[in-house]
């Protein structure tokens, strides 16, 4: 399932470069294990009884850090993140203040010729109302 047109930001959409991918997984029919992104055999039994399943692109933040010196013409700073998706674990660029255990929405873009880039959108934090 693909986010609709209304979940993927006017910016990415109008992007003539880039066009956005389910997140397309392979479940292991030996063990049962999920291997992100999709091989065409099992990284944890070596099976090569599975298939692609597609992944929901909601997810959770476990872990994120900032990126603060990169090559030249690359803007600076940047976060990336590891998000927690159906039992596997996806690095992305993060959209959005991170917070551990935040949740996010995971989309893969691909620009032409290139393989997906993944961006997690985190969802904002609801301000707490002490009464």
């Amino acid at each position: 399932m693909s986010p609709s047109a209304d979940t993927v930001p006017e910016e990415r959409r109008q992007s003539s470069a880039a066009i956005e991918l389910p997140l397309i997984a392979w479940r292991c029919s030996a063990c049962g294990r999920t291997s992100f992104p999709a091989r065409s055999r099992c990284s944890y039994c070596w099976s090569e009884d599975g298939a692609e399943v597609e992944l929901p692109s909601e997810g959770e933040v476990h872990s994120f850090t900032t990126i603060h010196v990169g090559p030249p013409g690359t803007p600076l700073p940047y976060t990336v993140a590891y998000v927690d998706v159906d039992g596997v674990r996806i690095f992305a660029r993060v959209e959005g203040e991170p917070r551990i255990g935040a949740h996010g929405r995971v989309h893969a873009l691909a620009p032409t010729g290139e393989p997906p880039q993944f961006v997690v959108e985190v969802e904002r934090e609801e301000a707490s109302g002490d009464g």
